[in-house]
């Protein structure tokens, strides 16, 4: 059971929100703020009265915030402490850059963020590969092994390529859905090459991912 947050006030955070709540009868939150209900008053209660309790967060975010319903703050560096002896996945552009970093200070936590942006695309031909890749990563992020994080990291990439060339095989004979293509590559090639996890004082990354490109 994870507590879910996940907003869908533009086109952009809509994507990842649309495949989230189609997933719902089969990731059982335990809490959840959805839309409207994704602000800092209902995440900061939820953090308070129940501890120890993963949160998978999708939507907007900068270097030290995940942005919630109205573009307004929901969980800020200054929250660190109510995170504390949980894992934490924000699939939000940038969080990993600040707000992870602050994570490591803090007891028996992981962060698992991104160190640039996140580019998904609407394409309804990638909705199933980004499902799966989401399902995935709602289902692995909750260890602190170091061993288990580089081969949830192997696995990532090898789901995010073998998405891609599918997508390739299936759309490269019709130049009209060269979009789709670049679409795909750019979208799986961020989720894997710039995911950042942040814990006890490190911050571990796929061995292929290379520096960090802050765009």
């Amino acid at each position: 059971m994870k507590i879910i947050f996940a907003t869908n006030q533009d086109d952009k955070s809509e994507v990842s929100y649309n495949m989230i709540y189609q997933q719902l009868p089969h990731l059982s939150p335990f809490q959840d703020c959805f839309s409207k209900n994704a602000t800092r008053q209902n995440i900061l209660e939820i953090l308070n009265n129940h501890s120890n309790i993963a949160l998978f967060a999708t939507g907007h975010g900068e270097n030290d915030k995940i942005i919630g319903h109205d573009e307004l703050l929901a969980i800020g560096k200054s929250d660190s402490p109510l995170l504390q002896n949980r894992h934490v996945f924000a699939f939000c552009c940038w969080t990993a850059n600040e707000l992870g970093k602050e994570m490591q200070k803090i007891t028996n936590s992981s962060y698992w963020g991104y160190s640039g942006q996140l580019i998904l695309h609407d394409y309804e031909q990638l909705d199933a590969a980004a499902m799966d890749i989401l399902h995935f990563l709602y289902h692995h992020f909750e260890t602190k092994d170091d061993l288990q994080i580089a081969d949830i990291l192997n696995q990532l990439k090898y789901k995010c390529e073998y998405w891609y060339e599918n997508i390739l095989e299936k759309y490269s004979e019709n130049i009209a859905d060269f979009g789709i293509i670049m679409s795909a590559s750019t979208s799986f090639m961020c989720i894997w090459s710039r995911l950042r996890i942040h814990i006890a004082h490190k911050t571990l990354k796929h061995k292929e991912a290379g520096e960090d490109i802050l765009w």
